[in-house]
Parts: structure tokens; sequence; C-alpha cells
């Protein structure tokens, strides 16, 4: 069998955003102006590399949060590596943690025929985490198709190669939403297998965000529902001190062998 391969991934110039909480100096500088990932093989985790912040202003850095760039509508099917967003694949991990991504999205999709999903869902999907895959379903709220208030059913046990997991959705529990951003989402903390992630869904139900590394405002204000949110950094970084966050980049199956969009990571320090 073919081991596919996704030829090149790359990140960007870095943004750096700078949220400033006193009348002193809040500055950061990220040492790198981007990465490449070459020949990433499908499923698999790639080797990390590298990100290093360093404190450039007067003021010690007290937390760092991050987040990628997304596509903007579901690529799977068109057959166009091109059409996935880098950044969608990018995990991050620090010194007291496993690896996460900052935001990971997944759309809407028809699901097999084999999966039972529970009545009355207007959306369903797969969450991927490279070999792995958990489908989910969605519920609207009690105002017609708008998932800001609805419920998320996920699979309790892995699909892939050997396994074909919890495919019958109806007889999970449910996690609620509580409608966040004015009513444009909903947010509600979920589990995927072992990891858990703040679950930020659309009001049209169209897609899922999941949030780890993203604890401020943008681009998602999880409206203090969540507790798995978290900034990638907390602490004291004092001038001209250096964090270290490594990066990975991980491709689920289904993804066309070429390069693909470039991505963006932007980091927000404050004081």
């Amino acid at each position: 069998m073919r081991n596919y391969i996704a030829t090149t991934l790359i990140l960007a110039i870095i943004i750096v955003l700078i949220q400033n909480t006193t009348s002193a100096v809040v500055s950061i500088n990220v040492i790198e102006t981007g990465f490449t990932f070459s020949d990433v093989s499908l499923g698999a985790l790639s080797s990390g590399q590298i990100l290093r912040i360093n404190n450039t202003g007067d003021q010690n850095i007290s937390s760092i949060y991050i987040y990628t760039t997304n596509p903007t509508q579901d690529p799977a099917g068109t057959g166009q590596s091109i059409n996935y967003d880098t950044g969608n694949f990018i995990l991050f991990q620090n010194n007291t943690s496993a690896a996460f991504f900052a935001n990971h999205v997944e759309f809407n999709q028809t699901n097999p025929v084999y999966v039972t999903l529970p009545l009355n869902s207007v959306a369903s999907g797969r969450f991927h985490f490279g070999y792995s895959e958990y489908f989910w379903a969605l519920k609207s709220g009690s105002t017609g198709i708008n998932c800001t208030n609805g419920t998320i059913f996920i699979g309790s046990s892995v699909h892939n190669r050997t396994s074909i997991g919890d495919i019958d959705l109806s007889d999970n529990a449910g996690t609620q939403f509580t409608s966040i951003d004015s009513g444009q989402r909903g947010g509600a903390d979920i589990s995927i297998g072992i990891d858990s992630y703040c679950g930020i869904v659309e009001a049209n139900c169209s897609k899922i965000t999941i949030v780890k590394w993203n604890k401020g405002n943008t681009p998602y204000d999880s409206g203090s529902v969540c507790n798995n949110d978290y900034y990638i950094y907390t602490g004291s970084l004092q001038p001209n001190q250096t964090v270290n966050i490594t990066i990975f980049a991980q491709m689920p199956y289904g993804v066309g062998e070429g390069s693909l969009k470039q991505g963006i990571i932007t980091v927000v320090a404050s004081a």
C-alpha cells in the first residue's frame, strides 16, 4: 500500500500582536520568521520544531496565547491540497503539556451510512486526529436551526484502519452549548478520546472549532463557559528572557498529495 505524502506544509511569518496594559512598553519578538514541514506522512506526527518567543519590552510578560488560520470552507473532497490551510494541522506543546491544536476546525459533512445519528440531528462530521477519527453530530437548540444552545454528541471510541469505533451516536450522552459572542456561536467543554478542548460551534451548525491555546478574545471569546482553553504560557517572562514552544504538523487521511495553503500563527502577549 502506498504511503501518501503531503509534500510541503508552510507556516508564514509569525504575526505578533501586543496588548498594552500599562504605559510602559510591552513587546515580544518571535525569533523564527516561518516554518516548513516537508514530506509529512499522512496520519503521523511530524518531528518538532521550536518556536522561540523573546520578551523585548521592559515589562514582565504574564501570559501568551496563540491561534492559527483555518480554512473558511470545507476542503474535503475537492481533490486539491491547496484548499487545505496548513494552520489547521499544527499542534503546540509547552513544557507542561502534551501537544494540542491551538484551534482546529471540522465541517458538517455527510457521514457514512453505517453511522447512526441521534434523532433530529442537523449536522454531523468527524474529528480528525492523525490516524484517529471520532464521529460527531449536532442537534439544534430551542430556536430552530441554531446550534448556539444546541447539543453535540461525540463517538466514545476511535474509528481507524483497524477499528470501526463508536458508530451509534444515538445512545450517547450529549453536551449542551452555551451561547457566546453575542449569540453568533456556542461554547462548551468537550472530550474527544483522551483529549479535552473547548468546543466552539457556529450558529448555523456548519462547523465546530476545537480550541486549546487560545484563551484570549480573538478570534474566539469563550465567554468563561469553557475550562479546557488555556494560555500557552503563564508566569513571569522577564525582559530579554525567551520561552520555547514546540510545534508539530499532523495531517489526517483524505488530504491529497501536494503543497498546502500557507498558514499563519498569531502570538499575543500581555503583561
